[in-house]
């Protein structure tokens, strides 16, 4: 159990992650190891949420082909089909506003878990709540950003596709486009991805948060962009191997019904094995790469800021003695805060015993 070994006397168990600066393949390490050591605080509450989604979705979905097919009115069944067409759009419009409180909740959760795996302590969702909620509200805000900044390399996009229409040499121009659209975006965003692990373990806003990432990554721009395109390639694998297994499980099954289910049936049944694909893709890959983003925030901090030396000398030094199982450091003038951040630590220190108590 995590916590239960580590430095004697110290209150301090084992770091999951290695207290030194840490390859690309070692983040990625790091992020697998704290991923299983606290699945409930992880796996969890995105199980919670995209599993609820599903059931909504696939409960609406079945209402609405109920409702169609108990009339033999064709206008019936088309005005229930546009009703539910136009239901499904309103649950996706609105599903995207939550989609920025759930990648809110999943890189704030994430942080908070990264922090406890440092210091060997126990992750209960609880516990992890209780150190990360004061900045979930910046997180989302953080995540509403984004989204926004999405627009623009959809924008470039569609001005590409436009000059292929217009050129004689469109598909050069297009692919050339599209790299180019790729690279930046993915640059971009490699500089300010380490912002929601800095709002919650420094105690700062986004604005603030985003200048932190940004010179955080100062220094290792190019290997910031490699850590973020390496752990997208591995979400971008880990969904089409969920996808191709949910895939291929369904073909088997309609070869061996196939004879006796109906083409509406078959129609059926794919689309619920789509969003089940979707449910586990989003399971596994959305709060793993919350993780990797928070192992690499604090890899850079070991690198640019001597992190890892810090935590190791105030383990050396005792600072970190006495300390509940269930405390980790977590706000300014700690091991986790900026060195700009000069105030006096807040750090509980238990009183020492009074010599002849109880006599």
């Amino acid at each position: 159990m995590p916590g239960q070994t580590g430095d004697a006397g110290t209150g301090v168990g084992r770091s999951l992650v290695p207290l030194r600066p840490l390859g690309l393949a070692e983040v990625l390490d790091a992020a697998v190891t704290v991923t299983r050591a606290y699945p409930k605080a992880t796996l969890g509450p995105s199980l919670v949420v995209y599993g609820g989604t599903f059931a909504l979705l696939l409960g609406l979905a079945s209402l609405v082909t109920a409702i169609a097919y108990a009339s033999d009115s064709s206008l019936v069944q088309a005005l229930e089909i546009g009703a539910g067409a136009a239901g499904l759009t309103v649950s996706s419009l609105l599903g995207d506003a939550g989609q920025v409180a759930v990648t809110a909740l999943f890189c704030t959760l994430a942080a908070g878990v990264v922090m406890r795996a440092l210091l060997g302590r126990p992750a209960g969702f609880r516990d992890v709540w209780r150190d990360t909620r004061r900045s979930f509200g910046w997180a989302c805000l953080y995540a509403l950003m984004l989204m926004f900044a999405g627009i623009v390399p959809l924008a470039g996009l569609l001005l590409s596709a436009l000059l292929v229409a217009v050129a004689a040499v469109g598909v050069y121009l297009y692919v050339a486009a599209l790299v180019a659209v790729a690279v930046g975006t993915t640059f971009l965003l490699a500089q300010v991805w380490l912002t929601p692990s800095a709002i919650v373990c420094e105690r700062i806003d986004v604005i603030r948060g985003i200048a932190r990432s940004w010179r955080l990554t100062a220094g290792n721009r190019w290997r910031a962009t490699g850590q973020l395109a390496l752990a997208a390639v591995i979400g971008i694998l880990l969904w089409a191997a969920i996808s191709a297994g949910v895939l291929s499980l369904l073909g088997i099954l309609a070869q061996l019904l196939g004879a006796t289910l109906s083409s509406s049936v078959i129609a059926g049944g794919v689309a619920v094995a789509v969003l089940l694909g979707s449910l586990m893709v989003s399971t596994v890959v959305t709060p793993f790469l919350s993780v990797v983003a928070s192992v690499a925030y604090f890899d850079q901090r070991m690198r640019t800021e001597g992190f890892d030396i810090t935590l190791t000398q105030l383990r050396t030094a005792g600072g970190l003695r006495g300390l509940p199982a269930t405390t980790t450091l977590v706000g300014p003038a700690t091991p986790f805060a900026s060195p700009g951040d000069r105030r006096p630590p807040a750090v509980p220190v238990p009183a020492p015993p009074r010599v002849g108590a109880g006599r």
